[in-house]
Order: structure tokens, then C-alpha cells, then sequence
């Protein structure tokens, strides 16, 4: 276990005036970029062939889109502001293309969520949309610059239609290529968001006592439909994973700065009443320039505030499980976020997870690491992964840990808008 550190030091109250203090006290410092190609970090060359089959081998196999858009035809308002150019990726859920907003003239993601996918409990009443997917609801509500953005919400009798902004650079690529666009982009800053004066969220969830929808139906108003596009290219991945995968492990100075992103929307989250309850390295999407944001609200929930209130049933990934998980137990949905952070930041720093067995992960008997680490950092890893939900730190702690004490000062910072309150 790293030395304690972190708990000799007095911590700032979780009060947003001491919160903030805590932040302007940290220099201005942009994030390093990665490093170039040729360095220790780089990936092996057998690793990156093996990505580039993969992609290719992909690229001729029918994909879930086309199988699932096969003979379907589109929604009329949906395809008259949106043109389908490229499939990004696919789940259990449904699958995701992108798209070109007329509107605007940007590119976004289309997910295309099946409802016959959707459990009975992972819809939710929305005030203005009505019964929605939960993942929905959750972005609706929530503005944040690390957290991805909602864009519109369409539905036919097969699909929800969720449409969000498109983030990331794509990671399988030439090393040349990847190389160029690291050098094109500008090195980015870390900005450091205050918590507003929103309100929390409040359970939204349907019961059997509440809705009598039938959720197979369209939640919005029929109207025409519109033919597919026969072909879309396959898109590379864009998220954090296949970045480390590329680069085999980030450098502990860029490393701080994409994990203080990663933070800063979970803390915004908790400080809502919602935790994300799947947070992993391909669920944050990251860019050339290393600004991050957290997508995929899927196994979202909303926290109740009563100590007593536990959570009975798991949805996020077995790697990311905390030991309380493990074990079969019930659990407090902020202190497995602050577990699977703790993964998060072990997957950016060595390139992989830290325990080969979930009886490794019961014990928190975690892998040295392959490459050293300051000793801040692997007190605050050590502090993260704690047997134990009520040693963990808080989201707030985690951001106020000595590690981050250079860390870049905020660009601006504009508080969320009234429309964004629920």
C-alpha cells in the first residue's frame, strides 16, 4: 500500500467556496502533449498490426446497423435535419452513426437505442418528452464540458432516435497519421468548473403504478418515413481505450490532466444526485487535443440522499466492479464510482487493469505497476482503490489530493443555462 499521503494532509470542507479555493490555488500549466513517436510509450509494432487487422477484418463483416436498418425505414423530421455519413460503434443497446446536423453544419452521433432492448425500468417521465430511455433524461439535464450533449430525441415503432454531439480524434490509425494530428492541435487546458446553483435531480423513474404506456409505441408524434442510405463508412473508435491502446500507456503528466477532467464531471454528477455507475475508458471519448468528455448514461441512476438507501442490482462492467459488488452485496452508487475512477487512473498509467481476477479486486491486491509513478500519485490510486466504500475519498477529495497540485487554471467557466434545469 503507497504511503498515506494523502490523509496527513486537511482537506477543504466539500462547500463549494472551499472547493474553489482549493482550485485557484493550483498554477497554470498546460497538459503535456503525448509522447512522439519512436519513445518507450509507443505501442509495439505487433500490437499495432493486430489493431489494423482487427479494423480491417470489421470493415467486411455486415455490421448490427445494417442488419437492424435493413428494409427500416427512417423518421421523416429526424432525416430531414440529419444526414447519415458513418457507423461509430455498436452494444447490447442498439448501435451509433454519425451524422451531419443540417442546423448546424456539425457532425453528431445518432444512437439508435431498440426498445425491445430496453428493460421495463430503464425508462423514465420527462416533464416535456414523456417516457424516455434513462440515459436521455440524465443528458437532457446535465451540462458539463467533460460530459457529452444532447442534441434531439426522435422515436419510431423500433427506435429511439438519440442524437448528442460528436467528440474525439480517431485513435486506429497510421502512426504518421496520429502523429500529424497531435502536432496540428493545440495543446489543450484543463478547465476547472465550479459547481452552479442547480437543482438536484429527482428520481424520474415509471413504475407499474404510474405509466400504463405501451413502451413498444412510439413515444412522439408518427409521421412519414424515409428510405436508409445503402452504404456508411466505418468509422474508428474515438474513445480513451483505443488512445491507450495506440500509445500503450500515457505519460503520468498528461495522464493527471485527462483523470482531472474525468473527476470534474463526476463530481458534477454526484453533486446532482446522479451517479454514472459505468465508468470505463471506452465510455470517455477523448480528443488530439486530450479534452475529454463522458458519454454512454445508460446504467445511470439517481442516488437517493437517505444513508440507508442501497443499491440491489449491478450494470456496469465486471473490471470496474468494487469489491462491495464482488462480494454480491448491496452498495452506495458514489463510493463504486470512486472504485472504478481508481481503475480508470491504474488503465491510463500502465496500459491495463490492475486485478487479473475479481478475487484480486475482493482483496484490493492490485499488479505493481509496470512503470514508476510519483509517490502523490500512487497515494491517491491507493485511496481510490480501498477495500473498504467508506475509506474512499469523495469526488471532491480526489480533486483537492496533492497530485493535483499543477494543474492547468480554467479557460472560462459559464454556468449552466436555465434550460438546462430540469
Amino acid at each position: 500500500m503507497p504511503t498515506s499521503l494523502a490523509r496527513t494532509v486537511s482537506y477543504p470542507s466539500t462547500e463549494f467556496a472551499h472547493t474553489y479555493h482549493c482550485f485557484s490555488q493550483m498554477p497554470s500549466v498546460p497538459i503535456p502533449p503525448l509522447p512522439k513517436s519512436g519513445t518507450l510509450y509507443r505501442a509495439t509494432p505487433e500490437k499495432a498490426s493486430s489493431i489494423s487487422a482487427q479494423v480491417q477484418d470489421n470493415q467486411t463483416q455486415p455490421s448490427m446497423a445494417e442488419k437492424q436498418l435493413a428494409g427500416h425505414t427512417l423518421l421523416k423530421e429526424f432525416a430531414d435535419r440529419f444526414e447519415l455519413i458513418s457507423e461509430l460503434g455498436s452494444g447490447g443497446f442498439g448501435f451509433v452513426l454519425g451524422a451531419l446536423d443540417r442546423h448546424t453544419g456539425k457532425e453528431v452521433a445518432a444512437k439508435f437505442i431498440l426498445k425491445s432492448r430496453v428493460a421495463s425500468d430503464g425508462w423514465v417521465r420527462d416533464p416535456q418528452l414523456g417516457v424516455i430511455p434513462i440515459e436521455v433524461y440524465f443528458l437532457r439535464h446535465c451540462r458539463h464540458t467533460n460530459i457529452i450533449s444532447y442534441v434531439a430525441v426522435y422515436s419510431d415503432h423500433k427506435f429511439v432516435y438519440f442524437v448528442t454531439e460528436l467528440h474525439g480524434s480517431q485513435w486506429v490509425a497510421s502512426k504518421d497519421q496520429i502523429q500529424s494530428r497531435l502536432t496540428q492541435s493545440s495543446v489543450a487546458q484543463v478547465p476547472v468548473f465550479p459547481v452552479s446553483a442547480e437543482p438536484v435531480l429527482h428520481s424520474p423513474y415509471v413504475t407499474p403504478n404510474n405509466s400504463t404506456l405501451d413502451l413498444k409505441q412510439p413515444i412522439f408524434q408518427r409521421s412519414v418515413t424515409c428510405p436508409f442510405p445503402a452504404k456508411l463508412a466505418r468509422r474508428p473508435s474515438m474513445d480513451l481505450f483505443e488512445c491507450i491502446e495506440q500509445y500503450d500507456r500515457i505519460p503520468e503528466e498528461s495522464a493527471k490532466g485527462i483523470f482531472f477532467q474525468v473527476v470534474q464531471a463526476i463530481r458534477y454528477l454526484h453533486c446532482k444526485g446522479v451517479v454514472h455507475r459505468d465508468i470505463k475508458d471506452e465510455n470517455i471519448v477523448i480528443d488530439g487535443s486530450f479534452h475529454v468528455k463522458i458519454i454512454d448514461f445508460g446504467s445511470a441512476a439517481v442516488e437517493s440522499s437517505d444513508p440507508n438507501f442501497l443499491f440491489d442490482r449491478f450494470q456496469g462492467t465486471i473490471q470496474y466492479a468494487s469489491p462491495e459488488i464482488l462480494r454480491g452485496e448491496k452498495y452506495r452508487g458514489k463510493p463504486t464510482d470512486v472504485w472504478a475512477l481508481g481503475i480508470l487512473l491504474y488503465t491510463i498509467l500502465y496500459g491495463e487493469v490492475p486485478f487479473a481476477s475479481s478475487e484480486q479486486a475482493k482483496s484490493c491486491a492490485y499488479k505493481p505497476p509496470r512503470f514508476p509513478s510519483s509517490p502523490k500519485c500512487m497515494d491517491l490510486l491507493g485511496w481510490m482503490l480501498q477495500k473498504h466504500a467508506s475509506q474512499r475519498p469523495t469526488a471532491d477529495q480526489i480533486l483537492c489530493h496533492p497530485w493535483f497540485e499543477s494543474i492547468p487554471q480554467p479557460l472560462h467557466y459559464s454556468p449552466p443555462s436555465a434550460d438546462a434545469k430540469p
